[in-house]
């Protein structure tokens, strides 16, 4: 008996949510209105002119430089001091492999890239999905901060 009771508050729970970061999704497009589209093109493009790598255990330093280079461009364009943060994180990292560190040096960084390529694609997935298919329109979704 408690089952039945259980899915239709889970299906209201999610409605509430939806609704709730519908009207927190809106009011945070005001501040920052124009800038998630150049985000989102910007962010697609990074790493397209890299190819293909050769060595599958990563990135080399070539590639890892032009990974650099790209985020840092699109630091600028992030449309959030949050996703700014996180995209510079991403850029410094990449910029670390590109002057060749020690794997001891990018272990120390790997926790905090880790969290800010979570951020990165998470915005990806969720904001720019209209920008990267046009004909489709889904409301962006408004997801709780990582710790």
């Amino acid at each position: 008996m408690q089952a039945r009771f259980t899915k239709p508050l889970a299906a209201l729970a999610i409605g509430a949510a939806m609704i709730v970061g519908t009207v927190g999704v809106s009011a945070a497009s005001v501040e920052a209105k124009g800038t998630k589209k150049q985000f989102c093109k910007a962010a697609l493009k990074v790493g397209s002119n890299i190819g293909t790598s050769v060595d599958p255990s990563g990135v080399d330093e070539q590639a890892a430089a032009k990974l650099e280079k790209g985020f840092h461009k699109l630091e600028a364009k992030a449309p959030d001091k949050s996703l700014k943060k996180s995209v510079a994180t991403m850029s410094d990292f990449f910029g670390q492999i590109a002057d060749g560190d020690s794997a001891s040096d990018l272990a120390e960084s790997g926790t905090a890239y880790g969290k800010a390529a979570l951020k990165f694609s998470t915005y990806l997935a969720t904001k720019c999905v209209s920008v990267a298919l046009p004909d489709i329109s889904l409301p962006d979704i408004s997801l709780p901060d990582l710790p």
